[in-house]
């Protein structure tokens, strides 16, 4: 129980960090591109609706 463990402890943690981080941003960038794309595929069925009616 050094300064080694808690320095091996504290690295560890940075990785869980990135990993996270990057996790995050990446969903983040999915979610903008995913409900850009959704919100054109709800248009383009109201416009359907609107036809239809």
């Amino acid at each position: 129980m050094g300064p080694n463990t808690s320095n091996a402890n504290s690295l560890s943690n940075i990785g869980v960090y990135t990993t996270i981080v990057i996790k995050y941003l990446s969903v983040k960038l999915y979610c903008k591109l995913f409900c850009r794309h959704r919100l054109r595929v709800v248009n383009v069925f109201k416009d359907v609706d609107r036809e239809g009616v």
